[in-house]
C-alpha cells in the first residue's frame, strides 16, 4: 500500500479504443469521433508546440533557449520510438506515416496508387497497438507505475509475442512501473518468472 500511495499511476484499460471517455459521443447529431480520431489530433497537437524550433528535417534549430531544446528533444525522442514500435508489428501492406509529411498519424498502402488509410480505417488490432503505444510513450507520466489491462485484445499471437520487448524497451525509456493482466502467456513472452497466476493466488484465500 506505501508503494501504491508513493507512485503517480496511469490505466490504460481493456475498453481503451471504445471508452466512453476517450469517446466524443452526441446523441442528438450521431457524430462520433474515434479513439484513433482522437490520438491522430494530439500527435498533430504535440507537434504544434514544436513545429517554430525544428528544422525542415526534423532537427532541432540552433540557438534555443534550455527549456525549448529539452522540449524538442524530449518530442523527437519520443517520435522516433512510436514509429520505431508501431513499424516493428509490420501492419498488412502499410506503412505508418507522421509529421513533417503529415501532422498527425495516418498509413500509407504499399502498392501502386500508395492510397491513405486514416487511423481510425485500420483493423481493430491495429488500433489497440497504436492506442496502447501512443499512450504510453506520449501519456503516461515520467516514472509512473502504468497498470494495463489485457493488451491482447484484437492481436494475433505473433504479435502478442512481440508485446513484452517493446513494453520493456517504453518502461526502459521513461523509467515507468509497469503492471498488465493478461489472458494470455504469450504477453510475458515465456517469462513465468515475471507473472503471477490470479487463480492460484485466489484459492490460497
Amino acid at each position: 500500500r506505501l508503494f501504491l500511495n508513493s507512485q503517480e499511476c496511469y490505466w490504460i484499460d481493456e475498453r481503451r479504443i471504445i471508452n466512453k471517455s476517450r469517446v466524443s459521443w452526441r446523441k442528438e447529431s450521431d457524430n462520433y469521433i474515434s479513439t484513433m480520431v482522437l490520438r491522430s489530433n494530439q500527435m498533430e497537437k504535440e507537434y504544434e508546440k514544436v513545429r517554430f524550433f525544428l528544422t525542415k528535417e526534423m532537427s532541432i534549430m540552433e540557438g534555443l533557449d534550455k527549456r525549448k531544446q529539452a522540449d524538442c528533444e524530449i518530442f523527437l525522442k519520443n517520435l522516433k520510438l512510436f514509429k520505431e514500435i508501431v513499424s516493428s508489428y509490420k501492419f498488412e501492406r502499410k506503412t505508418m506515416e507522421t509529421i513533417p509529411e503529415y501532422e498527425g498519424i495516418r498509413f500509407r498502402l504499399n502498392d501502386e496508387k500508395k492510397s491513405i488509410v486514416l487511423p481510425e480505417n485500420l483493423s481493430s488490432g491495429e488500433q489497440q497497438l497504436i492506442d496502447i503505444f501512443y499512450e504510453l510513450i506520449f501519456c503516461a507520466p515520467e516514472g509512473s507505475l502504468v497498470l494495463i489491462d489485457e493488451p491482447e485484445t484484437s492481436q494475433h499471437l505473433m504479435w502478442q509475442v512481440k508485446f513484452y520487448n517493446n513494453i520493456k524497451k517504453v518502461a526502459s525509456n521513461k523509467n515507468l512501473h509497469v503492471i498488465v493482466t493478461t489472458h494470455s502467456p504469450q504477453v510475458f513472452d515465456g517469462k513465468w518468472e515475471l507473472s503471477e497466476d490470479l487463480y492460484a493466488q485466489s484459492k490460497l484465500y
